[in-house]
C-alpha cells in the first residue's frame, strides 16, 4: 500500500506529544485526558475541522481547548480538573515542540517546565531538564529527515497561478534526458499517456501532499493544488487503491482537488460522485462532451472548480470559474 505521508507525520506528531505530558506529569498524567484533549489539538491545529474563530493559528487551538477543557470539567471531582487543568496548562508549551510557534530558546522553556513541575506539580527530577531537551531535539530531527526524504532528483512540481486566489494548476517538470532519436511528439506521447502518466501521477500526488503538510505545518491551510487525475487507473483496483490512500485524508483533502475531464466525468460519474461524497475535491475541465443546458449546468455544483477556456466562461458560476 503506498504510504500516505501527511497521516504517518501527524501520528508521529501525536506519540511525541504523548511522551512529552508523560515525562513532564510522571504521576499525574492520565492518558483519558490527554487523549481528549489531544484529539481537539490535533483536529483545530492539523485538519482544520472547527470554524476558524481567529487569524492565527495559535489562538484558534487555544480556543477550542479551553471550550473542551471547560466542559470536561464539568461535574468533575477535584482530582479530575487538576489534571485537566495541568494538560491544558502545558500546552502552551508542546505549541513549540510541534512547531505552531518557534522558540528563541529551548533551554529557557524547558526550565520552565520544571519550575512549574516544582511549584505545581511538587515533582523534583534532577535529569527532567536534560532528558527533555534531548527528546525535543531528536524529534525534530527525525521529522526534518522524513520531510526531506519526499523528494526526486527527476521531477519537480510546477505550481502555475491561476485567476482564482491561492489555487493553483499543478505539472510535473522532468529532468530526464531522453535519446535524441525520439521526436518531442514521441516523447510527450509516451510521458503523459498510459502507465507512464499513471507511474508520473504517483510521483506528484506524494510531491504535492508534502507540500500541502508543509504548508499545514507553517499554519498556511488556504492554498489549493489543482492535479490531474488518470482515469485509466479506474481498471486497475489494486493501484487504484494504493494512489488514493496517498490522499485520504483530512488534511490533505482540504486542499489537494483531483481535475478530471467532463467527458471522463460522464463515462465515469458514479466513482467521481462517490469520492465527492466522501470528501475529495474535484474540478471539471469542459471539453466538447458537455451540453449547454440548465441540467447539465445544474450538475455542475458538485464541483470544487470549473477549468474552461476565457470565451465560454460567462456561461458558468463567476465563483467556481478557473480560466484555462
Amino acid at each position: 500500500m503506498a504510504t500516505n505521508i501527511t497521516r504517518e507525520y501527524i501520528d508521529f506528531s501525536k506519540k511525541n506529544i504523548i511522551k512529552y505530558l508523560k515525562l513532564i506529569l510522571d504521576k499525574y498524567y492520565s492518558r483519558k485526558i490527554t487523549d481528549e484533549l489531544l484529539d481537539v489539538y490535533i483536529d483545530v491545529r492539523y485538519n482544520n475541522i472547527y470554524e476558524l474563530k481567529y487569524n492565527n493559528l495559535e489562538s484558534n487551538i487555544n480556543y477550542y481547548m479551553k471550550k473542551t477543557a471547560i466542559e470536561m470539567n464539568r461535574d468533575k471531582d477535584e482530582d479530575y480538573i487538576f489534571k485537566v487543568k495541568n494538560v491544558f496548562y502545558l500546552f502552551k508549551y508542546i505549541l513549540y515542540f510541534d512547531n505552531v510557534l518557534e522558540y528563541d530558546s529551548l533551554k529557557t522553556l524547558v526550565l520552565e517546565i520544571d519550575e512549574y513541575r516544582n511549584n505545581t506539580l511538587g515533582l523534583y527530577d534532577e535529569m527532567f531538564v536534560d532528558t527533555l531537551s534531548s527528546l525535543v531535539k531528536e524529534n525534530e530531527k527525525r521529522k526534518e529527515k522524513y520531510l526531506n526524504s519526499i523528494t526526486s532528483n527527476e521531477f519537480v512540481p510546477l505550481f502555475n497561478a491561476t485567476n482564482r486566489r491561492k489555487a493553483y494548476l499543478v505539472e510535473l517538470n522532468n529532468n530526464i534526458k531522453f535519446n535524441r532519436i525520439y521526436s518531442d511528439y514521441s516523447i510527450n506521447k509516451v510521458y503523459n499517456e498510459g502507465i507512464v502518466n499513471e507511474q508520473k501521477t504517483f510521483i506528484i500526488y506524494y510531491l504535492v501532499t508534502k507540500q500541502i503538510l508543509e504548508n499545514t505545518i507553517k499554519g498556511e491551510i488556504d492554498k489549493e493544488y489543482i492535479v490531474s487525475f488518470p482515469c485509466s487507473i479506474l481498471e486497475k483496483e489494486q493501484k487504484l487503491n494504493r494512489l488514493l490512500n496517498i490522499i485520504n485524508d483530512d488534511v490533505t483533502k482540504n486542499s489537494l482537488i483531483l481535475k478530471v475531464t467532463y467527458a471522463d466525468y460522464i463515462l465515469h460519474k458514479e466513482t467521481i460522485n462517490t469520492w465527492i461524497k466522501e470528501g475529495f475535491k474535484v474540478a471539471v475541465i469542459i471539453d466538447d462532451k458537455y451540453n449547454y443546458d440548465e441540467q447539465s449546468k445544474i450538475w455542475l455544483d458538485i464541483f470544487k472548480y470549473i477549468i474552461v477556456d476565457k470565451e465560454k466562461a460567462n456561461y458558468f458560476n463567476k465563483s467556481k470559474i478557473i480560466i484555462e
